[in-house]
């Protein structure tokens, strides 16, 4: 049988054809291809610390400087101070404000001094269990 242009129809039928696969082939292979990006997984952390706060009460004091003293055990005495405005509360993390990050097991006794007076204090202990879990107790103002 002769068609005319035969040979030219088949290959445009056939190069559609593979032009069509690769189409399709691409298409499947990047609905299923690897993200580029690594999946999100997230990690957390935990750490026995202790959240040092003042605030005076009424507001007669709207900005102060308040200077915190954690002493520990071995002889550890530690300061960190903080500018307090507009009355709101100032508060400092130990050992994390105190430029130490770690902590040794023992007593601790704390106290907040404005102006040059002693106005806040209280104690608190960090301790480790025998399965290696750290703690920290409070021992409120007395």
């Amino acid at each position: 049988m002769n068609f005319p242009n035969g040979r030219n129809a088949l290959a445009r039928t056939v190069r559609t054809a593979v032009h069509f696969s690769v189409a399709v082939a691409l298409l499947v292979s990047s609905a299923f291809a690897a993200d580029p990006k690594p999946p999100v997984i997230w990690q957390h952390s935990t750490a026995p610390t202790v959240k040092l706060g003042i605030r005076e009460k009424w507001g007669t004091i709207p900005n102060y400087k308040a200077t915190f003293l954690v002493e520990g055990p071995e002889g550890l005495s530690l300061t960190a101070t903080i500018q307090v405005r507009d009355s709101m509360s100032g508060y400092v993390t130990f050992p994390d404000d105190f430029e130490r990050n770690w902590a040794p097991d023992g007593a601790y006794k704390w106290s907040a001094t404005v102006n040059g007076k002693q106005v806040v204090f209280g104690r608190f202990e960090f301790f480790t269990r025998k399965n290696g879990d750290r703690y920290v107790t409070n021992k409120f103002s007395e």
